[in-house]
């Protein structure tokens, strides 16, 4: 494996890292709430071209505005 890639058992994903490590964080939704994410940020990513890893980031940083965190 290189750098920047990793392993979760089912796929490889290369990161490309512009503002520090990446770290992993683990929530738990309800079925229903993880193929709605999952297919809303395929749509974003084949729409827009962004990396997949720049909608997580957007989504954990909009929560966090919200929440006045």
């Amino acid at each position: 494996m290189h750098d920047g890639e990793q392993n979760d058992g089912h796929e490889t994903i290369r990161e490309y890292v512009v503002h520090g490590e990446l770290v992993d964080l683990k929530i738990k939704v309800s079925a229903d709430l993880y193929r709605a994410y999952q297919r809303c940020s395929w749509i974003i990513t084949h729409e827009t071209g962004r990396e997949q890893v720049d909608i997580m980031e957007e989504m954990v940083h909009d929560f966090l505005v919200k929440n006045g965190c």
